[in-house]
This record gives C-alpha cells, sequence and structure tokens, in this order.
C-alpha cells in the first residue's frame, strides 16, 4: 500500500473524492448515450407540407392538393354568379400612385346611459372578438406599420370606364342584405360624416383597382389592394354594427350613378361589400403570391358566410405549402387574422362574429394548416405568433373545446344505455366530431413548431398545454396522428424544467399516455414520443405516483408487453436459462436495429419507462416476476453491450447504430438493476430462474469505457451477488477480478457500488479467498483511508461501505492462504483508521456544535440525525471493530515518524560530508 495514500496532505486534491467533477451520470467529452439526458426521438422534416400525415381520416378529410383558386370560385361562393371580367397578361410597372389620403374615423358615441361607466376605447382599439380572447386580439390591434400608409395616399386620377361584363344574381344580394335589415336601414338613412368618407373612399378605391386590373398592371393591383386593406381596417374599427351596417349600404348612394371603371353591370347598384368583393375576385388569378395573398386577408374580413371564408383560407393554404412564401405571409398582416379565427371559432359551434353561421371544421383545418406551414421553419413567424399570444390562445380553445366534446360523449353514452341503441349513436358521433379532431391535428403540430422556437418554450410555462393536449386526446383516443403531434408536443415541453413541473401536476397526463400506448402499440414513432415523455415524468417524481402509474392505471402491464413486443419485432434473441461459465461462450445473434430505426427508439425510450416505474416497490416486485421481461433484458445486453466496449460513440464503424446500440444496452442495464433490487420477492426471475445468467452477460459492461454502463453494471451485480448462484457464476467468469480492478476508478459512485458488490461476494469464504489472492484486502484499505481521511470532511458512506467489503475480505478468507495484504499494510490502515476517527468527531462536533466529541458516539443511532451524521456514527462504530480484526489478523503498526527522522538525520549526516578533491 503506498504510503503517500496514508498521509494525504491537505492541498491535495484526490480526484476520487472530488466533489467538484461532472457525476457519472453526465458523459465524459465523447458522445456517448447517457440515461440523464436521453436522446429525444427524431421528427423528420416534412417538405411536402401536407395537411395529414396518416390515413385516420379516411376521404372525409379536406384535400391538400387541389388546383389554384379562380374568380369564378370566389364570385360563386359570395354569392356573385357569373364570370367576372378576367384578367389580362399582367406586366410588371412602377408602383401606382395611391388614392388620396383616409381620414381617421373616430370612436362611435355613446348616448349618455347611467348605468354606463365603462371607459370607451380609444380610435385605434379594436372591439374585442366574440369569444372574448384577450390575449391574441389584444396584440393584433396594436398599431401596425400598415397603419402609417394611410398618412401618405394620395389622389389619383378617375380611371376609365369598363366594358360590360355577365349578369349577376340579384336576388342572392338582396337576400344578404335582409339579414342585416336594421343595421342596413341605419346606415341608409344615417347622415354619419364616417359612413360618407369611408364609402367616398372606397369607391376610389374600387375604381382604381378594377383600373388597374383591366389594364394588366401588376404594381397598381398591389397598391391599391393594399389600401383596400387600410379601407377595411378602418371599418371594423367603428365597430361590429356599424361596420354591418357600412358593409350594406349601396355603394353608390343614386342608383343612377355610373361607376367608372365598373367589374359589371350590378356595380352600380351594389353594395359597398360586393363592390370591394367583385374588385378583389379579379386579382386572385394574378401569379403573384403577394397580390392573392392581400386580397385574400380582404376577402377574410368581408366574408359573411363560412363558404366565402373557406374559398380564401383554401388559397392562402396552398401558397403556404412553398417555403418562399413564408415571409409574405408575415408581411400581408396574414398570421393574425388566421390566428384569430381559430380561436373563435374552435371552442364552440356558435357562429363567430360577423358570420351569419358557424364556422365548419373545414375552415378551422385550413386556417390552423396555413399558421402550421408558415412556423415550420420562418423564426420570423414563430416570433410573430408568439407575440400575439398564440400559445395560450390556443390551449384554451383546446381546452373548451374538448370538454364540450368529452361532455357530448358522456351523454350520448348515457343515452345509448337507455335506448339500447350504442351502434347508431357511436356512428352519428363520428361523423360529427372527426373534423374537430381534423382541426386539433393541424393545432398540435402548429403549437409543435412553436415549442422548437427561441423563446418558445416560456410561452409554454403559463399556458394549460397539457390540460389542453391530454384533454383532446382523451376526447378523439382513435386518432394516432392526433396523438402523435401531441406527444411531439410534449417530449420538447418535457426537456425544460419549468414545463415539466407543470405537466407532473397534470393528473390526466400519465393515464391519457399509457391510454395512447394500449390504443397504438403497433405505431413505433408514436409509442417511442410517448414512452420518452413518460420516462422524463417518471424520472424524478415520488414512489405513490409510480405506483398509481404503473398499477391503477395500467402501464406496468402495458409497458411490459410493449417491451418484449418491439424485442420480438428487432428479432433480439432472449437468453437462455443455462448458466454461462464465461463471456465468450456466447454470440451475440445478428439484429434489425440500425440508425433511425423507429421500433428501436421505441424499445429504448419503453425501457426508460420500465426502470423508473421498478424504482417503486409494488410495481418493481411486480414485473420482477415475469421470466419473459428478464429474458428479454438480458437478450438486449446480450446482442448489443458489445457497442459500450468500444472507445467513443462512432468508433468501430459503428456510426448512429453503435450509438443507438449504446443507449439500448445502458437503458436494459438500468432495468435490471432496478429489478434486481427486489431480493424480497421469492418469484423474482433475475435472482432466480436467471440468476446464473446475469453475470457473465454483465461482464462486457464491466469493462465497457463508459462510465455509466459500468455503474449500472455493478450495482446490478451487486444485487445479483445476494444468490449464491450468481455469487458461483460471477467467479467463474472472473467478475471479481474486474470490481477488484474497478476499486480504482475515478468515479466515486462506481467505487462505491463495486464495495458493495464485495460486500455480498465476500459472504462466502472461498469467495473471500479468491478475492484475497487478487489483491482486495490492500485496495480496499487504501479506499478506505482515503475516504476517511478526506478534507474537510470524511466521506462517511463510501468509508463505511469500504470497512464493510475489507472486513469480510479479512475476516472470511482462508488464513493459511493470507489476506491478501501483508502486516504493515494492515498496520498502516490501523493507525490511519485511528487518525480517521478523530477527523470524524471533530466533522459531528462542528456540524453539531458541541465542544465534548466523546458524547457522540454511538448516539446517532437511537436520537436520530441527518444521513451525513448517522453515516459518521456508524463509521466510528466499524472502524473500532476493524481494527480489532486486522490486529488480530497479525497487523503490525509501524511508527513512520521514527524512520522520516532517521532519514532526515542521514541526509544531514550526507550533506556535512566534505566534497571530494577536483580530478587531476
Amino acid at each position: 500500500m503506498a504510503r503517500h495514500n496514508m498521509n494525504m496532505g491537505n492541498n491535495v486534491v484526490d480526484p476520487l473524492l472530488d466533489c467538484n467533477r461532472s457525476s457519472v451520470a453526465n458523459v465524459l467529452k465523447e458522445a456517448r448515450a447517457s440515461l440523464r439526458e436521453p436522446s429525444r426521438p427524431f421528427t423528420p422534416r416534412d417538405a411536402s407540407r401536407r395537411l395529414f400525415n396518416s390515413s385516420d381520416f379516411g376521404t372525409q378529410r379536406p384535400p391538400s392538393a387541389y388546383g389554384a383558386p379562380s374568380t369564378r370560385e370566389f364570385a360563386q361562393a359570395a354569392g356573385l354568379r357569373g364570370t367576372l371580367k378576367p384578367l389580362p397578361p399582367l406586366h410588371a410597372t412602377a408602383k401606382a400612385a395611391p388614392i388620396g389620403p383616409l381620414a381617421p374615423i373616430a370612436a362611435p358615441e355613446r348616448p349618455p346611459s347611467a348605468g354606463a361607466q365603462r371607459s370607451s376605447r380609444s380610435s385605434g382599439d379594436r372591439p374585442p372578438s366574440s369569444r372574448g380572447r384577450p390575449p391574441a386580439a389584444a396584440k393584433a390591434h396594436a398599431p401596425s406599420p400598415w397603419d402609417a400608409a394611410t398618412a401618405t395616399l394620395r389622389a389619383a386620377p378617375a380611371p376609365e370606364a369598363a366594358s360590360q361584363v355577365l349578369d349577376v344574381d340579384a336576388e342572392r344580394r338582396d337576400s344578404a342584405a335582409q339579414a342585416a335589415a336594421p343595421a342596413v336601414l341605419e346606415a341608409r338613412g344615417s347622415d354619419d360624416p364616417r359612413l360618407s368618407a369611408w364609402r367616398e373612399k372606397v369607391r376610389t378605391a374600387v375604381a382604381a383597382l378594377n383600373k388597374a386590373a383591366d389594364a394588366g398592371d401588376e404594381g397598381g393591383m398591389l397598391a391599391h389592394t393594399e389600401t383596400m386593406g387600410v379601407l377595411v381596417d378602418q371599418g371594423k374599427r367603428a365597430g361590429a354594427a356599424s361596420w354591418l351596417g357600412w358593409l350594406a349600404s349601396m355603394l353608390y348612394a343614386d342608383a343612377n350613378e355610373q361607376s367608372p371603371s365598373p367589374a359589371c353591370d350590378e356595380d352600380a347598384h351594389g353594395t359597398c361589400r360586393e363592390g370591394m368583393q367583385r374588385a378583389l375576385f379579379r386579382v386572385v388569378e394574378a401569379p403573384r403570391a403577394e397580390l392573392l395573398l392581400r386580397a385574400c386577408r380582404c376577402v377574410l374580413s368581408l366574408a359573411g358566410t363560412p363558404r366565402e371564408a373557406i374559398v380564401a383560407l383554401k388559397a392562402v393554404y396552398k401558397v403556404s405549402k412553398e417555403e418562399r412564401h413564408d415571409i409574405p405571409m408575415r408581411r400581408e398582416r396574414l398570421l393574425q387574422p388566421l390566428l384569430q379565427l381559430v380561436c373563435d371559432a374552435l371552442p364552440s359551434e356558435v357562429p363567430i362574429e360577423g358570420m351569419q353561421e358557424p364556422m365548419p371544421a373545414e375552415a378551422l383545418v385550413y386556417a390552423a394548416g396555413a399558421l402550421k406551414n408558415s412556423t415550420a421553419s420562418d423564426e420570423g413567424n414563430q416570433k410573430a405568433l408568439l407575440k400575439l399570444g398564440a400559445v395560450p390562445s390556443l390551449c384554451e380553445a383546446l381546452v373548451e373545446r374538448a370538454t364540450l366534446e368529452l361532455r357530448r360523449q358522456q351523454q350520448q353514452a348515457q343515452k345509448s344505455k337507455s335506448s339500447s341503441s350504442s351502434s347508431s349513436s357511436s356512428s352519428s358521433n363520428d361523423g360529427r366530431s372527426g373534423g374537430v379532431a381534423q382541426v386539433a391535428v393541424q393545432v398540435a403540430a402548429l403549437l409543435r413548431n412553436l415549442a422548437d422556437a427561441s423563446g418558445g418554450l416560456r410561452s409554454f410555462q403559463g399556458a394549460p398545454a397539457a390540460e389542453a393536449l391530454s384533454a383532446m386526446v382523451a376526447a378523439y383516443p382513435s386518432y394516432a396522428e392526433l396523438t402523435l403531434n401531441t406527444c411531439r408536443v410534449l417530449s420538447r415541453l418535457s426537456t425544460d424544467t419549468m414545463c415539466r413541473l407543470a405537466m407532473e401536476q397534470c393528473a390526466t397526463l400519465g393515464p391519457c399516455l399509457v391510454a395512447s400506448l394500449k390504443a397504438h402499440p403497433g405505431n413505433a414513432p408514436l409509442v417511442a414520443r410517448a414512452a420518452y415523455v413518460l420516462g422524463n415524468l417518471t424520472m424524478d417524481c415520488t414512489h405513490d405516483e409510480r405506483r398509481r402509474l404503473g398499477t391503477e392505471h395500467g402501464g406496468a402491464g402495458v409497458v411490459s408487453a410493449l417491451v418484449h413486443r418491439y424485442s420480438s419485432a428487432l428479432g433480439i434473441k432472449q437468453s437462455s436459462d443455462e448458466s454461462k461459465s464465461s463471456s465468450s461462450a456466447t454470440t451475440p445473434a445478428a439484429s434489425a436495429l440500425t440508425p433511425g430505426s423507429p421500433a428501436g427508439d421505441a424499445l429504448i425510450k419503453l425501457l426508460r419507462v420500465l426502470a423508473n416505474l421498478s424504482m417503486d416497490s409494488d410495481v418493481g416486485e411486480r414485473i420482477a416476476k415475469s421470466s419473459i421481461i428478464a429474458s428479454d433484458l438480458l437478450g438486449i445486453v446480450e446482442n448489443h453491450s458489445g457497442a459500450l466496449c468500444s472507445r467513443g460513440g462512432s468508433g468501430g464503424g459503428g456510426g448512429g447504430r453503435n450509438l443507438l446500440e449504446e443507449e439500448l444496452a445502458l437503458n436494459a442495464a438500468a432495468a435490471i438493476t432496478n429489478l434486481s433490487y427486489w431480493h424480497a420477492t421469492p418469484e423474482n426471475a433475475l435472482l432466480g430462474k436467471h440468476a446464473a445468467s446475469a453475470p457473465p452477460l454483465l461482464l462486457p459492461l464491466l469493462l465497457s469505457s463508459h462510465d455509466e454502463a459500468v455503474l449500472e453494471a455493478v450495482r446490478a451485480l451487486g444485487n445479483c451477488f445476494r444468490r449464491a448462484e450468481a455469487r458461483t457464476a460471477g467467479i467463474a467468469c472472473r467478475c471479481d477480478e474486474a470490481l477488484v480492478l474497478l476499486l480504482d476508478h475515478a468515479h466515486r459512485e462506481v467505487a462505491y457500488h463495486v464495495c458493495g458488490a464485495l460486500v455480498n461476494l465476500a459472504t462466502d469464504g472461498k469467495h473471500a479467498s479468491q478475492l484475497a489472492r487478487y489483491g482486495a484486502s490492500s485496495r480496499l484499505g487504501d479506499l478506505l483511508v482515503r475516504a476517511a481521511l478526506a478534507e474537510p470532511r470524511p466521506d462517511a458512506e463510501l468509508a463505511c461501505v469500504a470497512g464493510k467489503a475489507l472486513y469480510n475480505a479479512v475476516a472470511l478468507c482462508d488464513a493459511s492462504e493470507g489476506v491478501g495484504a501483508s502486516a504493515e499494510e494492515l498496520g498502516d490502515v490501523c493507525r490511519c483508521l485511528e487518525d480517521a476517527e478523530q477527523h470524524a468527531l471533530s466533522s459531528m462536533a462542528d456540524a453539531l456544535g458541541k465542544g465534548d466529541k466523546r458524547k457522540f458516539v454511538g448516539d446517532f443511532d437511537d436520537d436520530g440525525g441527518s444521513d451525513e451524521e448517522l453515516a459518521l456514527s456508524e463509521f466510528l462504530s466499524l472502524s473500532k471493530r476493524l481494527r480489532e480484526l486486522l490486529l488480530r489478523r497479525g497487523a503490525v503498526i509501524v511508527d513512520h515518524d521514527d524512520e522520516e527522522e532517521e532519514e532526515e538525520e542521514e541526509e544531514e549526516e550526507y550533506e556535512e560530508l566534505p566534497a571530494p578533491p577536483p580530478a587531476p
């Protein structure tokens, strides 16, 4: 035993006990698999930007591919039958001069009322939506750069008359006007100067846009469509009732007045809404995306029926499918109205403000799909939606709609029980609610994009994301794509500490994930993500929560069945029941594990959940009884532990597969460790039927360059060595020799658990003698002294377990063969233990603020105390017994101080000798 290890100075930093180094859970410098930092499931990028990526909804879903929108489609949706004048070939020109400046519209005056004490809004504030969702609305009403355009608009010359167009349906126009009869009558009979000024600007803008369309002037159409958007925004600020009345008012006060540039003959007899729509519909066929988006924004604001909105939303979605249009989506101010539409219409089936009918799911699918596409890769769009409060608004909308659907399903279930017509009831529910699930698919994908945005997770910290997503999945459990998108969001959120804490407070999330695993066992990407979220949630939760999830909600059975299913799918051969005498006795079987394998990723995440759930006694003992699970775990270690033996995650030519195999073998070893801990269970398969199989299969992990793999293998062997069969198998495959060598490991956790394994292994006399031949006593004594004399405080826990291992190794070995250490080495341990006892007493007195150190010896077992105090007390008791044992075994205490004095005297005598004469 090296003497410098016995007398460590205060300035010497022991690498084994250095508290500033990273824990063993943090891999060193290489890219290696880790239990504390598991790999996230990889989500491939959808370059096609489709609405759906599965066939869950069959033919009932809206199409993702369709032709470019036409003027006829827009006109028919708005009730304008016939074909408007087509666009001539376009030519690029300079931006046309816009029309004259638009006077700001003042806020409507309210009649005095005794009960009206609310403060009026400013002229720039837009009234809240019908659903009263402030996050999105408040941000949307903030002044935008586009409002500055009103200050620079100048008058343009009156356009020339246009040629004739086809007739328009007058009856449809009249019926639309009758729907807003009160507002129309008020607007037509009102002398409101705001209406007159606004209508005059609308006439000029309509005429200017029609003239630019007649001339094929692309720049002019862009400028005048922008002016139309400004007019629409100003009209909306006048208030909901006034806005509807203004739209229903006649564009020209005199029916005989002719439009300077009509889109059709009905312009002189049409309303403001119809005049603006006709002008806008003519430009939608222009090939320039910015012009189409600008026109569609105005069309959405002017739409009075869902049919009109759907045509515009389909056009916007088609444009959003190309990545080059992401920036125009933001520049043309489409994000806010699309978000507002989804948040207002999704929670209920009540018509939103300005609509005569409820908005169908098809419209919301295209609106949310366009938002999803525009945020797939553009950070500017992501930040814009986050500033608009998209996350809390969407989550609240999902919660409200899911609650409504769940209540409806409960009512239908009760009704079906009483009427015994469950089949017809369920079929009708599927047809009606499938559309809402389609919207939820798009919203969940949109939330996933926002969660990946820079700073996006902060928006989720105060939003009910877990409640919203779990409720929606509970309402529609059969739709795999909805569950997959939901798990993608949750997997991202679970990586953030604050978001994960909020997720742990959601009582429905864990059961929902377990139910999803049970409902979609063959969907490997879904299983991988759901298991990843469960693994993060069960990593640091309480045992009660693990027990509820594993037993009450069936998580233990579901996860165990899936582990076996995916092990079989990968072709992993189960471990045989026969004992193996050496690690070379088995030849790993080839499996279907490849880089990026969905099944392999799912199995890794499932093993992590299995290991976490097994930390609870009830769940762990239940799973430990399964011989199938034990065979699967040992088979995984047997087939894939080789990846952990190569240096570096990308070494050995394995590349990504090596890293995947590392994580697979590592999680399997962790599961073996946790399951083998429950030795009190007589039916524990790892400690019974497979007790002799485990040590030789775990030996490659002991020799690994991966520190976490070494730690898990040591812990698993320590548990297995409580059975005689496992101890015999461990000695046969030379696990004992590997453990002795690992006593010098640089990481404290590894050394600590190695001592624990040696405590169990040395309980047999023949095994203790074998350990003595490998020099275990000398290494254990060295480790014991280093831990006991550590500064500034002793590592009592490590000193205790090292002392117990040394006690067993010395007490139970064959005296005739020796204890594996010389008498002087044992004497050094005894002398250092005396110093360590004084060091421990000083640490105890300093911790408790007591002066008399003697009164603390042996008191903590009865009176209680902290873990450190209990460990110090245990060490003091163990140290005394160990010194007595070593002295009985022939320890010789040598006074090293006398030796040092003799060496110093010899050096002084050497210095006094005369120098030799110089050479001739």
